[in-house]
Parts: C-alpha cells; structure tokens; sequence
C-alpha cells in the first residue's frame, strides 16, 4: 500500500492528471458510469480511464507480487479518483492535491498525517523495512468482502484492509529492542477514531 501513496508523493500539486480526476469523478458522479442518454466522445474516454483505474486497483489487491510502474500508477489514481467523486456526491469541494494525499494515507496506512512531510516520513520509514510489509491474509478478505458489497461506502474497502490488518499484522519493530522500535506517525485510539469518522465512510 505504501507503494500506492509513493505514487501519490510524486506527482506535483499541478500534475494535469488531477484536473482529468476532476473531471471524471464530476461526470461519474452527476451522470453515472453507464453513459445511457446523451453523451461525447471526450465523456466515454474519461469513463473508460475511470474503468482503467478501477480494473488497475482491482489488480493492485489480487497481485501476488510486484507490479509495473503503470499499474501501480493507475490504481494510485483510482484511488484519488474515488475521493473526488465522494466529494462531489456531498456537495463538498473537491479536495486539493495535499488534501488528497492525506486522506489516502490516514485510510492505507493508519496513523494521523498533518502535513505531506509526515506522509513522507512514514512511507519512507515502511518501504524500507519499517513495515509490516503487506496486508493480512484476514485484511484481504476483507478487502475482497468490500469489493463485491454495495453496502460499503466510498473508501470503505482501504479502510477495512487497514484497520483489519493493524491489528492482525506483526507490531512494527516486534523482536528489537524497545530503543529501537519507531513508528512515522501516532496511532492512538483517539486520533484513530478522528481519521476514521473525519472522511464520512459508512461501513
């Protein structure tokens, strides 16, 4: 998951690819995924990017293994994608690149993350041995659970793979020294509850 918010980390706040999420979640989330009624051709080419991005993310879950840098990049967008459609379906403001990323870190990684500094700190503290290294074989069933439901909300499925595998996955620095075990970022029960309930997600 790490290598998701990677992705995330190093396109620039102006990445003209966040303007083409934009426009997509509006479009989906006014219009729906179909394109029944009228339509153009520029709207069915976002409708299949969003397929793409999805069908990438669906990938990112099932792979045994490392992917290409393309399918990793898509499924990053996917789920971007999912938070600016969220937010046009409230009638809230699309959420800023920065804002984007942290939302995505809170529900991949866990912890509380207030500026994109601290997203760095913790992936990069998680791609280089930090980490767990992966979701629980419990936290993937949930994660396939939330796939086929269509009683989850928007973000439900990375958030029940990160919350399940939290608590099944082995400690972070489990088997060292106490001196030596460090975590990016603070994961008590409180700010745990705040980044869960903040974003809306119904479970």
């Amino acid at each position: 998951m790490a290598s998701l918010v990677r992705h995330l980390l190093q396109l620039p706040a102006d990445d003209p690819q966040f303007a083409r999420l934009a426009a997509a979640a509006v479009l989906v989330a006014r219009d729906g995924r179909s394109g029944f009624g009228w339509s153009t051709e520029e709207m069915e080419l976002l409708r299949h990017e969003v397929q793409s991005w999805e069908g990438a993310w669906r990938v990112f879950l099932a792979a045994g293994g490392p992917l290409e840098a393309t399918a990793v990049e898509a499924a990053a967008l996917h789920l971007a994608f999912r938070e600016m459609e969220a937010a046009v379906q409230k009638g809230t403001p699309i959420p800023h690149p920065e804002e984007l990323l942290l939302r995505i870190a809170t529900a991949l990684l866990g912890g509380s993350y207030s500026s994109r500094q601290d997203v760095e700190a913790a992936v990069s503290w998680l791609l280089t041995g930090g980490g767990v290294g992966g979701l629980s074989p419990v936290a993937e069933d949930a994660l396939s659970t939330c796939l086929t439901s269509r009683q989850f909300g928007h973000g439900g499925a990375s958030r029940v793979a990160c919350l399940v595998g939290a608590m099944l996955a082995r400690p972070p620095g489990a088997g060292q020294a106490p001196d030596q075990r460090m975590r990016p970022c603070s994961t008590s029960p409180n700010k745990a509850k705040t980044a869960t309930s903040s974003a809306g997600v119904v479970f």
